[in-house]
């Protein structure tokens, strides 16, 4: 049987001290295994706008014709800087599918030329060196690309929190002007609106007593034809035609006129009752 041990005789462990190291200073990912972190005492350097906020590497990030100068040189300034850094990029892609295909356009010729028995006529090859160079330059011009752009961005946002109390206050300045811009297009509207409807009602008379009304029981009913003014001047003019041309549940296109509708049921009505007089006439005859 094991010995037991009393707990005074059991050997104590040593004290853990808590490392105070930030984590961001720890941990780095590996070279080879990025999904791999390593303890490190290398300091992480400050996340870039360029990469952390994507919002402001889209070219609608700033307004456009905001009234406000400074915002609009701004604008500007931020899209030229994106449209070079697309540029640079661009580049960077572009690279290694052009050796691939000067690479395979060589081997094709090679093949061809051993098949036919001859010599293939080649350009010179891009040498490594060549290749190491121009990928360097290239990538060396978007990181400049992209150091410019995280530069304006820091400043254009120092420049927008510097200013925003002065923009803030005209825009303030602005929206009271538009309210007493609206509150004076309300009023000529509703004046327009009440000389609108004093002119149909005064047409509308017109139009029923001279017997001219597009409504054949306006123009063919004497008691409906004769109106008095004060009857039309109670009545409400129709709404105004609407922009939409689809159906409306008040006017379905699909359906008669109602007045011609009815006009045509009495002018049946009234030929059928002729037609019956006319006929019990000859009967008594």
């Amino acid at each position: 049987m094991p010995r037991s041990v009393a707990p005074h005789q059991r050997p104590r462990r040593p004290p853990q001290v808590k490392d105070t190291t930030p984590v961001e200073q720890m941990l780095i990912p590996q070279k080879n295994n990025p999904g791999r972190q390593v303890p490190s005492l290398i300091e992480i350097p400050p996340p870039r706008l360029v990469t952390d906020a994507p919002a402001l590497t889209a070219p609608t990030w700033l307004p456009t014709d905001s009234g406000i100068g400074w915002l609009d040189s701004l604008g500007a300034d931020h899209r030229r800087l994106l449209a070079a850094r697309a540029v640079a990029a661009r580049a960077v892609a572009a690279l290694p599918e052009r050796f691939q295909d000067e690479d395979r356009g060589r081997a094709e010729a090679l093949s061809l030329g051993l098949r036919a028995g001859r010599e293939p006529d080649l350009a010179p090859a891009t040498t490594p060196e060549q290749r190491s160079a121009a990928i360097a330059a290239a990538d060396e011009r978007l990181a400049a690309a992209n150091a410019a752009l995280d530069s304006f961005l820091a400043d254009a946002i120092a420049t927008i929190e510097e200013r925003a109390p002065e923009w803030l206050g005209g825009l303030a300045d602005r929206r009271e002007r538009a309210a007493v811009q609206r509150q004076e297009a309300a009023r000529l509207l509703a004046e327009a609106e009440a000389e609108d409807a004093a002119c149909w009602r005064l047409g509308e008379w017109i139009e029923r007593n001279a017997g001219t009304h597009p409504r054949p029981s306006f123009r063919n009913v004497p008691a409906v034809r004769y109106v008095g003014w004060d009857t039309v001047e109670s009545l409400r003019p129709p709404a105004p035609p609407s922009d939409d041309d689809r159906p409306q549940l008040i006017d379905p296109p699909s359906l008669p006129d109602w007045d011609a509708d009815r006009a045509a049921r009495a002018t049946a009505l009234g030929e059928r009752q002729r037609a019956r007089l006319g006929a019990n006439d000859n009967t008594e005859e």
